[in-house]
């Protein structure tokens, strides 16, 4: 709860975009009530302006986040992206001066 904070806080809240599979909208993790309130609460999210949330639907296909998640992250100064990557082995942060 303490990280979603900063979606809300003022004056400036971080700028979030995620774009979530089909199946993690639709998979049941402790029953129907859970996932409606999970849903929920993915929807009363998407309605601040700073937020955008998509789902990648399964007609898309084959996707090379398949295997695992990541996030690519972005600042506001002239500073490179940077991707970081959940493994089974530990986190991997990527960076590029392209």
């Amino acid at each position: 709860m303490t990280r979603q904070e900063v979606l809300r806080r003022k004056p400036a809240p971080l700028r979030m975009h995620a774009i979530l599979s089909e199946a993690s909208v639709r998979t049941e993790v402790g029953g129907p009530d859970v996932l409606r309130e999970q849903l929920d609460h993915l929807v009363t999210l998407s309605r601040l302006p700073n937020v955008t949330i998509q789902v990648l639907r399964f007609e898309a296909g084959a996707h090379l986040a398949d295997s695992s998640g990541f996030a690519l992250l972005s600042f506001e100064r002239d500073e490179p992206p940077l991707g970081y990557i959940e493994t089974l082995a530990g986190e991997l942060f990527l960076e590029s001066s392209r």
